[in-house]
């Protein structure tokens, strides 16, 4: 890459930076998730302090035991309410059910003609189960952040289709003219990724810090610093959904597979088809979990 062409980019990358940050109605999480984050920051925060907020806005509430309830988890109308949830899953994973729930909302609210939302829907549940399937096969340190990295993981390309949809669709001409990935067309024709986009939405809604780290690198986990466990895990989880063909994640092709974060891991055959039958059956009851 030359130098003009490398500072072409860079302009781009500012200028869109810039314009996303100046999005007068770009997506906002719920008051009370946002001071679940900050309470969670806390190491005094008390199970009643968390529950008596959540409890607070009733609807989410509802939605949060009505996903601890489901099959996914296997409780089925054992856990009756957000007290004993906290207890028996913790702080932080009650925190990121409900920003599940948030996320389910902000998605289901947007229909395009040039996005397949109902795709990529299934495509972000899918890697979100893929997620903890692998976290939990591998016995990871992640598994309470799994799932919700996983949902979240593209949520860059949410902002480029409803925000930015003549950028979107000269990325999406691009991308099939040149059989690129997406993030590859993307950062040719803004200067950044969806990765990148989704990022600085996360630092927005002020989520930890590997959270958005997932978001952000998830296709170039060589930049994921401390964070390459959550980091890896959503990129091979990406690769393996993508790979099945669940869920359409707006691509021309399979993207490339990181070595770094597949050698994280170390999988072989034997790994890839445990993971790949926990995967179907985890997905099967995902459908009720997240039908809300």
């Amino acid at each position: 890459m030359d130098s003009q062409h490398a500072t072409r980019l860079e302009d781009r990358r500012t200028r869109m930076a810039q314009r996303i940050r100046s999005i007068r109605d770009i997506p906002t999480l719920p008051q009370v998730v946002l001071k679940l984050n900050q309470m969670l920051r806390s190491p005094h925060s008390s199970t009643q302090e968390v529950a008596e907020l959540l409890n607070s806005d009733q609807a989410l509430a509802l939605k949060v035991l009505k996903l601890v309830n489901s099959p996914y988890y296997g409780f089925e109308g054992r856990v009756q309410n957000i007290n004993r949830a906290i207890v028996i899953l913790g702080f932080n994973k009650v925190r990121n059910l409900a920003l599940s729930v948030s996320a389910l909302g902000m998605y289901r609210k947007i229909s395009s003609e040039v996005f397949d939302f109902s795709g990529f829907w299934d495509h972000s549940v899918a890697v979100a189960v893929m997620c903890e399937t692998i976290a939990d096969y591998t016995r990871s340190g992640e598994r309470e952040d799994a799932l919700i990295a996983g949902l979240l993981h593209d949520l860059g390309k949410f902002v480029l289709a409803v925000y930015f949809p003549d950028e979107f669709g000269e990325i999406t001409r691009t991308m099939q003219a040149q059989n690129m990935a997406s993030y590859e067309a993307e950062r040719e024709v803004i200067g950044m990724d969806h990765g990148e986009i989704g990022g600085i939405l996360s630092r927005q809604w002020n989520l930890p810090e590997k959270l958005s780290a997932s978001i952000t690198w998830h296709n170039d986990p060589a930049r994921s610093g401390q964070h390459i466990e959550l980091v890896a895990l959503v990129h091979v989880s990406q690769f393996l959904t993508q790979a099945l063909l669940v869920g359409n994640p707006g691509e021309a092709s399979l993207p490339p597979l990181s070595d770094i974060a597949w050698m994280h891991f170390r999988f072989d055959e034997h790994d890839v088809q445990q993971i790949y039958a926990r995967f179907a059956e985890r997905l099967g009851k995902a459908s009720g979990f997240f039908a809300q």
